[in-house]
């Protein structure tokens, strides 16, 4: 829920629930930064040579800042040229400058003190980027957490640029988790004039993990304006808070008109399910089932099922909706303006609610009921009800054959989910229905259907490994990342097919990349083979697959073992999740330098900071790793 950069933003203060945040574009002159692979030297003399024009320097160094993976090749380079402008005499360049190194997250806080003292900057442009980066840079800005709530203090006036500059701040205060500053967030909860102040200070109590204070975050609820934010902030305060202010969730979140907060809600009151109170709360909510509003009654479904097995007496009437053709409509007009997207089917339409709910419950009674459903005329609703077959496992294999007959489905992403369900049920049978649908002209049933062959077993996709290989080539990244994911279930087995999955770690695209990692990993000696090429990846510009490459040397073996300098360098400059995955690695490795003497488990209870700073100490003593 956090916010987007200030300088990203445009109408609205883009606090939880506000739409009014743009996606960065390409700037003017944006084209003369020439990004990939450029030597920072060079990176200094463009961005010097666009000195003349402050506006085009400030768009440059912004649009550098939301495309750091294009100068991943030389990172601490670019970083630096960018620090360096922290004291340029424009207020657009300095804002700028501290966004972009925001935009670093974890490797940016070097530069916390630099960027802190830019708070001070008369700009509250630059007042709110420099709040925004010490926020994204984690832990290790929490020093400076007291600037920032002076910041926050000094900027009392009811204009926007104030109100602004308390939301940023108090946001970073937040992320922060400046638990010192709980008394300014429940101050501010309360005494200020502004919802977008309140709702963010909801939000950073709970972040500071401010349970002690749920109850004055609850009463937010019964404001349309921070309704949104407290019941996000009831949710990550965790079961026992939610629990105890569930009727006050139900009354004000569940039952609201607008979609977020209710799907907020249904997160949250979810946390219940084991819960020695949820079959009450299931009690309280079994009355919204007959409610008017169509989106109430769908939501009340839907958080019955959120409750599981524990809502099981209130199948009975869960069911009664299967009967309810309504639909809330009341989204449309916004869609239509472009202002809001389609609403989820099953919080539009209180029979599908029901299904899902009914499947969630595990209620293998309804079992005949819901697959009748699979011949209804509402694509939806035979979607839906596709989606609980799969979730009551065993108790629908009596539905085998009419799942099987949905891909024959005229609307393909019901095609798409029956090949889903066929997985989950485990019916074998179908395997050779499930191979035809490789060539559906659908992508996300040729996706699914990779899927589902992976899900039937080993024995399966060996038996259908030439046309999944087949698979590889396949326009869509999704269907090429499923097909990777369903060849590993081949195990040591699949040692053959480690070359070909070993060329796709040169796909294009990022989520193939890293799903090639984690496949090696399962293909026993043969995938260790290749572990140079996946510690190449540690150098791709997506971090998502340099998150990929650490985990999976670290389930190499041996043959990673040279490649641990490269796992240093990465956590050097790596975001907090890349840091994680490389002691992960070290240690499975055993090239921890005497982290392995805490058991891995135990450091990560340690939570994110301790892990991280775990990880920087064995950094800071590279002759620990040989």
């Amino acid at each position: 829920m956090a916010l987007a950069g200030p300088l990203s933003m445009h109408a609205g203060i883009g606090v939880p629930g506000d739409r009014g945040i743009a996606l960065p574009q390409p700037p003017r002159g944006a084209q003369s930064l020439s990004l990939g692979g450029l030597p920072a030297g060079q990176a200094q003399a463009l961005l010097a040579a666009e000195g003349d024009d402050e506006e085009e320097l400030a768009a440059n160094v912004q649009f550098l800042g939301t495309r750091w993976d294009l100068a991943a090749a030389d990172l601490q380079g670019y970083s630096n040229v960018v620090a360096s402008l922290l004291s340029h005499p424009s207020a657009e360049v300095v804002a700028s400058a501290a966004e972009a190194l925001g935009n670093l997250c974890a490797p940016g806080a070097r530069f916390a003190e630099a960027v802190a003292a830019t708070l001070s900057h008369p700009s509250h442009k630059v007042k709110w980027a420099a709040a925004y980066a010490l926020g994204k840079f984690g832990p290790e800005a929490l020093q400076h957490a007291k600037k920032l709530a002076a910041v926050a203090e000094d900027a009392q006036g009811s204009d926007d640029l104030s109100v602004k500059t308390r939301v940023f701040a108090m946001q970073a205060l937040g992320q922060l988790r400046a638990a010192d500053e709980a008394p300014l967030a429940a101050r501010l909860l309360s005494t200020d004039a502004s919802f977008e102040v309140q709702s963010i200070a909801c939000l950073a109590l709970a972040e500071m993990g401010e349970a002690g204070r749920a109850g004055e975050i609850a009463g937010k609820l019964a404001r349309p304006g921070t309704c949104l934010a407290a019941v996000s902030s009831l949710g990550l305060l965790g079961a026992e808070v939610v629990t105890e202010h569930s009727e006050a969730i139900v009354a004000s979140a569940l039952c609201s008109a607008d979609v977020q907060t209710r799907a907020e809600a249904l997160a949250a009151l979810a946390k219940c399910a084991g819960h020695s109170r949820a079959p009450a709360l299931a009690d309280r909510l079994v009355p919204l089932l007959s409610a008017s509003e169509p989106a109430v009654r769908a939501a009340a479904g839907l958080a019955l099922g959120g409750l599981g097995t524990a809502a099981a007496g209130a199948a009975e009437a869960v069911a009664g909706l299967l009967a309810d053709l309504a639909e809330d409509e009341r989204w449309l007009p916004h869609q239509v303006g472009g202002g809001a997207p389609r609403e989820p089917m099953a919080m539009r339409k209180p029979r599908c609610a029901a299904v899902v709910a009914l499947g969630a419950m595990h209620s293998a009674a309804h079992t005949k009921a819901i697959a009748e459903l699979l011949e209804d005329g509402d694509w939806e609703l035979r979607f839906c009800a596709l989606e609980a077959l799969a979730g009551l496992g065993v108790a629908a294999r009596e539905a085998v054959g009419r799942v099987a007959a949905r891909t024959e489905d005229d609307a393909y992403p019901v095609r798409a989910k029956a090949c889903f369900a066929l997985g989950a049920l485990g019916a074998e049978e179908e395997a050779d229905r499930i191979v035809e649908l490789l060539q559906d002209p659908a992508q996300a049933v040729r996706a699914e259907a990779a899927a589902a062959l992976g899900a039937l077993g080993e024995g399966v996709v060996r038996e259908y490994s030439s046309e999944l290989v087949r698979l590889l080539q396949d326009v869509s990244n999704n269907v090429r990342t499923a097909t990777i994911r369903a060849l590993a279930t081949l195990g040591p087995a699949g040692g053959p097919y480690a070359a070909v999955l070993a060329r796709q770690l040169c796909d294009p695209m990022p989520d193939v990349r890293a799903e090639v990692c984690v496949a090696l990993t399962q293909l026993g000696a043969h995938g260790a083979a290749f572990a140079e090429d996946v510690a190449a990846l540690l150098e791709d510009p997506a971090p998502e697959v340099r998150v990929s490459a650490a985990r999976a040397l670290g389930s190499l073996g041996d043959e990673a073992a040279p490649f641990a300098a490269a796992l240093r360098q990465l956590a050097a400059m790596g975001t907090g999740e890349e840091r994680r995955a490389v002691a992960e690695a070290l240690v499975k490795l055993g090239l921890d330098g005497g982290l392995a003497a805490a058991p891995a488990a135990a450091l990560r209870d340690a939570g994110d900071g301790g892990f991280a700073a775990a990880v920087l100490e064995l950094y800071r003593e590279p002759d620990l790793v040989e």
